[in-house]
């Protein structure tokens, strides 16, 4: 699988006067630009995905994309290449995967036109965009089927998007204790599960203890990210049973829990 796409980028940076590419001015970019192709593909990937266990095992294929340098541009500063993928051998995957490279390669397009305009789309293809020298004015993207232009993205100036500090989000985990640690150093709780190599979660002492004799058992976990910072909330063995929402259950969760300090904001 292969989509062929032609860059081309213009202004005063170094080497685009003279029709020459300088790899110390679009190394990274470039590097930062497969990044970009990957996340999106992974994201699509993991959307596409049949169950839970499997979203590690396609967000792992879909990194298989590579771009292909396959000739300098003439007459300009760019690079034709080809956008590879090796799909993994499952047949039930072929559906999949079949239209993941142009799918992918639409949508990074799409995520560069827009961030370009400053609406903020894709962090990862942002990241690409700043990292590209002083001087680059213009950028042309070009995707082709077979030969024929399929789609283009002209970009000039590129409107640079502040975005507020990033909010605290909650965060489910599910696998293994593999270390925790222990005041006077800091208490934390170090989990592994099937998408993430390992985490480090900061919690209190009591929680460091109990995850301690968790050790050998699968768990499963809640944790906030606040900024850098993780912190634990939950901690359960897997094999317990979910919490099952049911109204009149909450309520009675909440006012019993809660029921002094209503009644005193009451006041």
């Amino acid at each position: 699988m292969a989509a062929e796409i032609k860059i081309t980028w213009d202004g005063t940076a170094p080497g685009l006067a003279e029709h020459r590419l300088s790899i110390g001015a679009f190394g990274e970019p470039l590097r930062l630009l497969l990044v970009a192709l990957r996340r999106i593909a992974s994201q699509m990937a993991t959307n596409a995905a049949d169950g839970e266990r499997s979203v590690g095992r396609l967000a792992n294929a879909a990194r298989n994309i590579d771009i292909e340098i396959v000739s300098i541009k003439q007459n300009s500063s760019g690079v034709n290449a080809l956008i590879t993928f090796v799909a993994p051998p499952t047949p039930t995957q072929v559906g999949l995967f079949g239209t993941l490279v142009d799918r992918a390669t639409n949508e990074l397009l799409d995520g560069i036109e827009r961030e370009s305009r400053g609406e903020p789309t894709y962090g990862v293809v942002r990241t690409y965009l700043y990292s590209l020298p002083d001087g680059t004015n213009k950028q042309k993207y070009e995707l082709l089927e077979g030969g024929q232009s399929k789609k283009v993205v002209e970009v000039g100036e590129v409107k640079r998007t502040d975005l507020p500090p990033e909010l605290p989000y909650l965060r489910a985990l599910e696998g293994n204790i593999v270390g925790v640690g222990f005041e006077p150093a800091k208490n934390e709780v170090r989990i592994r599960t099937e998408e993430i190599a390992s985490i480090t979660v900061t919690a209190k002492a009591d929680d460091v203890n109990k995850a301690f004799e968790m050790r050998k058992e699968k768990i499963r976990t809640m944790a906030v990210h606040i900024g850098k910072q993780t912190r634990l909330i939950s901690l359960k063995r897997a094999a317990d049973p979910r919490f099952k929402f049911e109204p009149d259950a909450a309520k009675k969760h909440i006012f019993e829990k809660w029921d002094n300090v209503l009644k005193a904001l009451a006041k």
